[in-house]
């Protein structure tokens, strides 16, 4: 009798040791394993988002600090807006998406891909193209947060009617440069929140000092080479959707080679004649 109760009072930590170390089925787990979840812990609280460029159809990673919106989506939410796809164990009640101006933009729950989600979007903003109608960007911020599993803030900005204008030139006419190189600046008055400039050609360098500054620097053509360059600079705003950028264009071309050194200002560098 002696025995039999020892080894019962023997037996019972050792069943709650075996109980403690059998895997139990866990509901709390991250079932992909995405970052800001870690699968090898269970019953942990995770919290992931995708926030989709419709553009492209992939996430942006990492998700930007800032969203630039086309002046006008028309209420195409495909072009006007970016779907938040969350995944988590949370409950609803502890985690959030909000705007600090819900006049502009809006956090809506939409269809994308079969999938009802949660949607970024600014309302219209422009109505009618003239130049009476040209209002500057406006800006407000959408905040995601799930206490410390997670918290952002977008910067949302929606642009007015983009356009770029160049005081010293016109619009179509091309830019002569010296094929001896050197280097000219253009002042550029832009509505766009924010614009950037490229070359096609990489004989032809292309900087923006500033948010009025385009420089154009030209490399010396090779004295072995009698055709003239071409290249082609465009300008255009920073939408984060690239396919509704608007795009202004200079054609950039040295002079012929016809012409005598004096008009190249090659002095005594190389006789064209």
């Amino acid at each position: 009798m002696k025995r039999k109760t020892l080894f019962r009072w023997l037996s019972m930590p050792l069943a709650v040791l075996l109980l403690c170390a059998c895997p139990q089925k866990d509901p709390g787990t991250n079932p992909g394993g995405d970052p800001g979840g870690d699968p090898g812990k269970t019953n942990e609280p995770y919290f992931n988002i995708r926030l989709i460029n419709t553009d492209t159809g992939s996430a942006m990673s990492p998700i930007p600090s800032e969203l630039v919106f086309p002046n006008d989506p028309r209420g195409n939410r495909n072009k006007g807006g970016f779907p938040l796809i969350v995944d988590t164990n949370l409950k609803d009640e502890e985690w959030s998406v909000t705007t600090s101006d819900y006049g502009m933009c809006s956090i809506s729950w939409a269809d994308y891909n079969g999938e009802t989600v949660r949607y970024i979007e600014c309302s219209q903003y422009v109505y009618e193209y003239s130049p009476e109608k040209n209002p500057a960007p406006r800006e407000c911020d959408i905040t995601i947060s799930a206490g410390s599993l997670f918290n952002k803030t977008i910067h949302i900005v929606q642009q007015g009617i983009v356009s770029f204008i160049i005081p010293d030139k016109k619009e179509g006419e091309a830019e002569v440069v010296s094929p001896s190189g050197e280097t000219l600046e253009h002042f550029v008055l832009s509505t766009a929140y924010k614009w950037s400039a490229e070359s096609d050609a990489d004989w032809l360098k292309i900087s923006t000092p500033d948010a009025n500054t385009l420089r154009i620097t030209a490399s010396p053509r090779s004295d072995s080479d009698a055709n003239k360059r071409t290249a082609v600079v465009t300008l255009h705003d920073l939408c984060t959707l690239s396919s509704w950028q608007t795009a202004y264009t200079i054609t950039i071309t040295d002079a012929d080679a016809a012409l005598g050194g004096e008009d190249y200002n090659y002095g005594g560098h190389i006789d064209w004649n």
